[in-house]
Formats: C-alpha cells, sequence, structure tokens
C-alpha cells in the first residue's frame, strides 16, 4: 500500500497499520509532491516519503507491487464568507 500525502492523518493511518500486522497490508511508503519544508517528515519506519505523486502513478503496481493506495490529506475547508 501507498499512502498520498505526508499529512497527520496518513501518519496516523500507517501508525495503525504498523500496529495491525494481521491487517494484511504492507506500507512501502508515501508520496507527496510538497517541497519537505510544506510536508509532515515521515519516519523510514513507514517508508519514508520516496516520490511525489506522478511518481505514484508510475511506480504502483510494477515495480513496488503497490495494489492499494490511499489518499491521505484531509477534507477540505468549506468557503469562508466575509462578514
Amino acid at each position: 500500500m501507498a499512502i498520498a500525502g505526508a499529512t497527520e492523518i496518513a501518519l496516523s493511518l500507517a501508525k495503525t497499520l504498523s500496529d495491525e500486522p494481521y491487517a494484511g497490508m504492507r506500507l512501502v511508503g508515501f508520496y507527496d509532491d510538497r517541497n519537505s519544508d510544506r510536508r509532515l517528515e515521515v519516519p523510514e519506519t513507514y517508508g519514508g516519503v520516496i516520490g511525489d505523486l506522478n511518481q505514484l502513478v508510475t511506480d504502483a503496481p510494477r515495480s513496488t507491487g503497490v495494489t492499494e493506495r490511499v489518499v491521505g490529506w484531509p477534507p477540505p475547508r468549506p468557503p469562508r464568507w466575509p462578514c
């Protein structure tokens, strides 16, 4: 499994998967388009950030065996109306 987006939600998912080895999922890493100064640091125990979103499409499933992809971005915020 690969996770798109190095966010708090995505890291929480990675921790949950690592705590449940019988879930049948193997996390290969994270893919994120943002620069390293704009995204959360992903520990190597979770595979680290291994590419951008274009690389995710290229990698899966040929070279990594990834058959599951999860988007780890939070839902968009509702628009803010001027007061």
